[in-house]
Formats: C-alpha cells, sequence, structure tokens
C-alpha cells in the first residue's frame, strides 16, 4: 500500500473539532458582546461607538499601506 493512500483518521479529525471549537467561542463571544451592551447606559454606549470608529480608521489605515 502507497504511502499517500494512507487515510489519517485523527488529522481529518482535528479539522472537525477545531471548527466546532471556534463556533462555540465565537457564539460565546457574540453572547457576551450583547450581554455587555444591553448593561451599558446611554452615555457608556455612544463612547464604545466612538471608540469602534476610531478603532476601525486605524485598521483602514494600515490596510491601505
Amino acid at each position: 500500500m502507497a504511502k499517500d493512500e494512507i487515510i489519517d483518521f485523527q488529522q481529518a479529525k482535528d479539522k472537525h473539532v477545531h471548527a466546532k471549537r471556534d463556533k462555540k467561542v465565537k457564539a460565546m463571544r457574540d453572547a457576551f458582546k450583547r450581554a455587555r451592551q444591553a448593561a451599558l447606559t446611554p452615555a457608556e454606549k455612544r463612547r464604545e461607538k466612538k471608540l469602534e470608529k476610531k478603532l476601525q480608521k486605524k485598521r483602514d489605515k494600515k490596510k491601505k499601506k
């Protein structure tokens, strides 16, 4: 049997395990973010929004370089 014909089940399984884990982590992050946003006062929400815009501008500048 040639080496390229051998199936590595662990390697095939790892892809699925990582994808599943990443999906769970993303869901937890999103839930935490929503809960945090719900707990903010209107002034804190404005501050968060302003900060996010500022960070987005920095990211855009880096992409242009």
